[in-house]
Formats: C-alpha cells, sequence, structure tokens
C-alpha cells in the first residue's frame, strides 16, 4: 500500500515545480519573433518590398514618387501583393521570357484587371516579349467576356484586361520616365535585362536602385557625383548575399527623414 502512496506523492511534487514560474497575461515566449511596426509608404518616399519568397527568382514591388512599379512576375506574386496594389500599378518590368520569371504574369494580369485596374497595364521586356502579351490576352478572351458578362464589368470596363507591350528592349534604353522617376534597362548578351531605378526626391537629390538577377549584365555606377542613397540587389557568381530575399519595407528616401 505504502508505494503506490510516495508515487502519487512524487507526481504532485513535481507538478508545482514548474521552473517556468506563473503564466502573466501578456507574456510572451522569448523564441517568439514580433514585428517590428512599418511605416506607411508616403507618395515622395522611395521604398521597396519584396514579392516572392524564392532565394533566386527576384520579385520587387517599387513605390517612387506616388508610382508603382514591379519588377518581374515569378509564381505566386498574387498571393505576395494584395490585389488593391497591383490595381494601381504603373508599370511591369520582366528580367526575361524564361518561366520563373514570367509564371505569375497572369495572376497579375487577371487579379489587377479585377480589382479594378482603370487600363492596360504596359509590360516591358526583353525581345519577344509583344508575342507572349499578345498571346495571354488572346488566351484569356473567352474568360474575360465571362466575367465581364456573370460577374458585373470591373471598374476599368473590359478594354483594361489587357496587357500591352510597353517596351520591347533591345539595347539599354529608359524604358520609364516621369522626370522624377526613370527607369533604365540593361540588355546582356542572352536574354535576361537588368534595370536602373532612379529617383529624384523633393529636394533634388537622386537616389538609385540597381536590380540585377543572376545573369544579367552588370550596370556602371554612373552619374556617381548625384548618387545620394544606392542598393543593389545583384547577383555576384550565381548568389545574392545578404542583399535577397529580405522581408519588409526597404527605404531607399523617406520624404522628411
Amino acid at each position: 500500500m505504502r508505494a503506490p502512496l510516495i508515487l502519487s506523492v512524487l507526481v504532485l511534487l513535481l507538478a508545482g515545480c514548474d521552473m517556468r514560474g506563473p503564466e502573466l497575461p501578456g507574456r510572451i515566449n522569448a523564441t517568439e519573433e514580433v514585428a517590428p511596426p512599418q511605416r506607411e509608404v508616403r507618395p515622395a518616399d522611395f521604398a521597396i518590398q519584396p514579392c516572392s519568397r524564392s532565394a533566386t527568382s527576384i520579385c520587387l514591388f517599387a513605390r517612387a514618387g506616388g508610382k508603382r512599379l514591379l519588377f518581374g512576375a515569378p509564381a505566386g506574386v498574387g498571393n505576395e501583393l494584395s490585389s488593391a496594389e497591383l490595381a494601381r500599378l504603373d508599370g511591369l518590368f520582366l528580367y526575361s521570357l524564361r518561366p520563373e520569371d514570367i509564371e505569375g504574369l497572369d495572376e497579375v494580369r487577371n487579379l489587377s484587371w479585377q480589382a479594378g485596374r482603370p487600363g492596360p497595364l504596359s509590360v516591358s521586356g526583353p525581345s519577344g516579349t509583344s508575342t507572349v502579351i499578345d498571346g495571354l490576352n488572346r488566351a484569356y478572351e473567352v474568360s474575360d467576356a465571362l466575367i465581364f458578362v456573370e460577374d458585373g464589368a470591373p471598374a476599368g470596363g473590359f478594354d483594361a484586361a489587357l496587357l500591352e507591350t510597353g517596351h520591347e528592349v533591345v539595347e539599354d534604353a529608359v524604358v520609364f520616365y516621369t522626370g522624377d522617376l526613370k527607369v533604365k534597362a540593361s540588355v546582356g548578351m542572352n536574354d535576361r535585362l537588368s534595370y536602373r531605378v532612379d529617383y529624384r526626391d523633393v529636394d533634388e537629390n537622386w537616389h538609385t536602385l540597381v536590380i540585377q538577377p543572376c545573369g544579367a549584365p552588370d550596370i556602371a555606377r554612373n552619374d556617381i557625383a548625384v548618387d545620394v542613397s544606392r542598393v543593389d540587389i545583384a547577383c555576384i557568381d550565381g548568389e545574392f548575399g545578404g542583399s535577397w530575399p529580405f522581408k519588409g519595407t526597404q527605404f531607399l528616401h523617406m520624404d522628411g527623414g
């Protein structure tokens, strides 16, 4: 009779020896990470955020001077950016026509249209981009019509579903320009493009973003005298190092600080 009694007492003693201490309201386990609050991106800021979780497929959503630009269209991009942001895109820029760089193109097309994109979305990319764009638009002709009839017309109307070719890049060229925001594409020996994004803030200072996927051409550091800040998302010898991937929003310039 004594053995079961002794065992029961030991179990009760061990249960009472909880070395963690009392569970307090609001207590956070030491291993949990709390994401720091992100400041809202203002129209005069220059900021980028990732839209891909892949270590090799770059996708960047850039906001500068009130414009919204998307670089890359990998699969799953529609899950990384809200439909509202996609609907407000001012341009889409492809690195190549390889599957890993364009598999999300139809996601961007269809989600942004149904979310209220007001007109055709301009897409720039390497030689052959117009053929891809035309083929994708034709592939969705029936689907567009059914959505328009059965679900009602999205805000931009039927023609707003379309993608259109902005620039088919065959040599180094400026593919987007608003005066304070400029995007230049660089062409290499293969079908891949690199991009340089320059933004002039309200104080007339320039800030630069370089996007160079693996296999894409190097971009020279031109106009070094006017570079106030510069961020490189660049592949070197097949590796991105600490520049990609990253989380959250990265500011190249904050208006007022």
